[in-house]
C-alpha cells in the first residue's frame, strides 16, 4: 500500500536464479550487529491499470475469435477474406483512436475559438483563494475556501454513511476516489478522516461536472450521495457572466478542475497526487492535468508522474497569455 493505492506484481525470475541469490546487509545501530537478509526483486504496478487491462481483454468479441480460427484452419478464400476484414478493422481503429485523442485534447479547450486574456485575473477567478505568501505548504489553501464551512458542517451524516458502507455499494464511479475511500475505511473514524470523506464526496460532484457535456448545470446529475453538495456545486460553478441561470461553460469546467486538483492535494498527507491516475479519471491528457496543476501551484516531481503542491513563491510564473473559450 502507498498513499491509499494498492500495487502488485510477480517476483522477477532471473536466468541465474538457481545459482545466484541477492542479499542486503542490515546493521543494528544499538548493538552494532550485522544481519544478512535474502531479498527478491519485483516490478509493481497500480491495480487500477490491471483492472483496465482486464477490461480491454474482456472486450474481445466472438467475431475476433471466429476470425482467428477461420484464418488458421480455413482455406485460401477464407484467409483472403479474413485479411480484408482485418484491414478494414485496422482503418476503423486508426480513425477511432484519432477521434478519441482529438476529443480528449479539446475537452478543456475551446469549441468555438479562443480569446487571449491576461492570465492573472482569470487564474484568480478559477483557482480557490490562496495565501501566496505562505511559508508552509499546509498554509497555502484553507479547506473553508475550497468547500464552504457551512456545507462541511452539514455533511456529517453523509461522511459517516460512506465510512460504514461497503466500497461496491458507494455510488461513486471513480476508481481513484474509491481507492482513497478504501484506505480511509481501514483507519479509525477520526475527525480528520471524516473530513477527508466530505472532501471526497465534493470531489465526486466536481468530477461529474467536469465530465458532463450538458449546457445547463440545472439538468446535470452531479452527486448520487448528497443533494446539498449537488446544489452547492451548481451554484458555485455556473458561469456568473452568462445570461442564462446555471449555465455550464469553459469557465465552469476549468474552475471545477482547479478545485478538484486542490482537493486532491489536500486529502493526501504529503500534498501529492499522481498525474497519470488523474489523467485517466478526467479523460484528459496528462499534459493538460499538469498545466492546470501549475495554475494551483502543483508541479511534477523529477522523473515521476507525481504532482506535488509547492509554495507559490517557488513556482515558476505561468504564461503571460492564456487561451480562454469564447462564449456563444
Amino acid at each position: 500500500m502507498a498513499n491509499g493505492s494498492l500495487y502488485q506484481g510477480l517476483i522477477n525470475n532471473t536466468e541465474a536464479s538457481e545459482l545466484t541469490d541477492t542479499y542486503i546487509c542490515v546493521r543494528n545501530k544499538r548493538t552494532n550487529k550485522m544481519t544478512i537478509v535474502p531479498i527478491d526483486q519485483v516490478n509493481l504496478r497500480n491495480t487500477i491499470y490491471g483492472g483496465l487491462d482486464q477490461i480491454k481483454k474482456s472486450s474481445l468479441s466472438d467475431d475476433v475469435t471466429k476470425m482467428t480460427l477461420l484464418k488458421k484452419f480455413g482455406g485460401r478464400k477464407a484467409s483472403r477474406f479474413v485479411n480484408d476484414q482485418e484491414k478494414m478493422r485496422m482503418d476503423i481503429s486508426v480513425v477511432q483512436d484519432s477521434l478519441t485523442e482529438t476529443v480528449n485534447e479539446s475537452m478543456l479547450d475551446a469549441d468555438d475559438g479562443v480569446d487571449q486574456v491576461d492570465n492573472t485575473k482569470y487564474f484568480d477567478s478559477i483557482r480557490p483563494p490562496c495565501n501566496k505568501d505562505a511559508e508552509h505548504v499546509r498554509d497555502i489553501y484553507k479547506i473553508s475556501d475550497v468547500v464552504p464551512t457551512e456545507l462541511m458542517n452539514r455533511m456529517e451524516e453523509e461522511a459517516k454513511t460512506v465510512y460504514q458502507t461497503s466500497l461496491d455499494q458507494i455510488p461513486i464511479s471513480s476508481e481513484y476516489l474509491k481507492q482513497t475511500i478504501a484506505s480511509i475505511q481501514q483507519s479509525t473514524a477520526s475527525v480528520e478522516n471524516l473530513q477527508r470523506l466530505k472532501l471526497i464526496i465534493y470531489m465526486d460532484s466536481l468530477l461529474n461536472l467536469i465530465k458532463s457535456r450538458v449546457r445547463s448545470l440545472n439538468k446535470a446529475e452531479l452527486s448520487q450521495i448528497s443533494e446539498k453538495v449537488e446544489n452547492n456545486v451548481r451554484e458555485r460553478f455556473s458561469d456568473p457572466n452568462s445570461s442564462a441561470s446555471g449555465s455550464r461553460t469553459a469557465f465552469s469546467t476549468e474552475k471545477a478542475l482547479c478545485h478538484f486538483l486542490v482537493l486532491a492535494f489536500l486529502i493526501n498527507d504529503k500534498f501529492e497526487a499522481d498525474a497519470s491516475i488523474l489523467s485517466q479519471e478526467l479523460n484528459a491528457p496528462r499534459a493538460k492535468v499538469i498545466k492546470y496543476a501549475h495554475i494551483v501551484y502543483g508541479l511534477p516531481k523529477s522523473r515521476t508522474s507525481i504532482l506535488a503542491l509547492k509554495l507559490p513563491n517557488k513556482v515558476p510564473p505561468l504564461p503571460t497569455k492564456f487561451a480562454r473559450r469564447k462564449k456563444t
